[in-house]
């Protein structure tokens, strides 16, 4: 179906197709991290002061809503549909895209707004809630810059957009179906991968973090980024997003270290290899920033 470019922001789109991909994360390896801490110049807050979040929980009004849009259902495509629909309509939810809004699934509901993640989560929830299949997944439209936002000093943070999947039976046959907020084309799917639910909760931290680090409280947005490193320590942009933060706090060593280790997970990860090329210019250092 083509959509009116005009009205992109205000679909969703259930994608029946064929995905391949697989979850992966690194074991939860504290050291890099602890190896970070010690080059700061000053105690930080420890990420253990901010609670830890089930962002799949949702209130009885919540799921009493959710019961209501698939009442007298029984093919589960169609509770999809039926879900999708209640979320975007008038009479329903109205969500509104929010980039700003990094929500729970119970705050979505409640909220009717948020951004990618905000909305992931809710759909997990819900399609789980209903006894569908359902997983996150980042979807990488483009090979290099995906996500990228300049800080306005010079340095590239990250928000990486992620959907949800899952496994169902369509038409006899097996398939996966795709919920995303906005019309994508079909192809940008082949580059989708499927996360586990601890990428996913990292996701939710390490955008609490950036938009700390948008109001200006650094302190606050390294405790967020920290968590986001110990919940799934093997996310490469996340580890350079802490990098800026620490660029920000005034701990360059730290800085350098975390953008590092985000090319130890990423080689080519581009907000990693130009923040180190902008930290190690503003210091006057011309070596290339992937040398050792």
């Amino acid at each position: 179906m083509k959509l009116n470019r005009h009205r992109f922001w205000q679909y969703v789109v259930v994608i029946l197709s064929l995905l391949t991909g697989c979850a992966h994360d690194s074991s939860r390896d504290t050291a890099p991290l602890a190896a970070l801490q010690r080059l700061e110049h000053a105690p930080s807050y420890n990420p253990a002061n901010l609670p830890d979040v089930d962002v799949l929980v949702l209130s009885p009004d919540a799921r009493r809503f959710i019961s209501r849009q698939v009442m007298g259902i029984a093919d589960t495509y169609e509770k999809l549909r039926a879900l999708r629909r209640a979320v975007f309509d008038k009479k329903g939810l109205n969500f509104h895209y929010d980039n700003d809004l990094t929500l729970t699934a119970d705050e979505t509901y409640k909220r009717r707004a948020g951004n990618c993640v905000a909305l992931a989560n809710f759909f997990v929830a819900a399609a789980r809630y209903l006894g569908v299949d359902a997983v996150y997944q980042e979807v990488h439209r483009q090979a290099q810059g995906m996500g990228q936002v300049a800080d306005g000093n010079g340095f590239n943070i990250v928000q990486t957009h992620i959907n949800v999947s899952g496994a169902i039976t369509w038409r006899t046959r097996e398939a996966r179906y795709v919920l995303d907020y906005i019309a994508v084309p079909r192809e940008d799917f082949n580059h989708a991968r499927i996360i586990s639910d601890r990428r996913a909760l990292a996701h939710y931290y390490n955008n609490l973090g950036i938009r700390r680090l948008a109001g200006g409280d650094v302190e606050v947005a390294l405790q967020y980024l920290k968590k986001a490193v110990l919940t799934a320590p093997g996310v490469d942009f996340i580890w350079s997003n802490l990098g800026v933060v620490y660029t920000r706090r005034g701990d360059l060593e730290a800085a350098e270290l975390a953008y590092r280790r985000a090319l130890a997970l990423n080689g080519e990860l581009p907000s990693a290899l130009s923040n180190l090329a902008s930290l190690r210019a503003g210091r006057g250092d011309g070596q290339d920033p992937a040398a050792n």
